[in-house]
């Protein structure tokens, strides 16, 4: 599966992932990776600018990330192959 850039809002990331998800974001903000069931698996403040976030012991699958900045939430499918 090719590796596919998301840009929203100025937010990219590469989706699907393996190891971690690398992620730029254009201010500081805060994200969470759920699984398909709801639990919370990550959840912890990011810089402006480039972040990665390790996820090597997270198993694979389909997730749902939400990048949350100056009050507002964005919401995105990703998947970890």
């Amino acid at each position: 599966t090719p590796v596919e850039n998301i840009y929203f809002q100025d937010i990219k990331f590469s989706n699907p992932f393996r190891e971690h998800i690398n992620l730029h974001l254009p201010k500081n903000g805060k994200i969470m990776l759920y699984d398909v069931s709801g639990q919370c698996l990550i959840s912890q403040p990011v810089s402006e600018g480039d972040n990665r976030i390790e996820t090597g012991k997270i198993s694979s699958g389909i997730f749902i990330l939400l990048v949350a900045i100056d009050g507002e939430t964005y919401t995105y499918k990703l998947i970890k192959n």
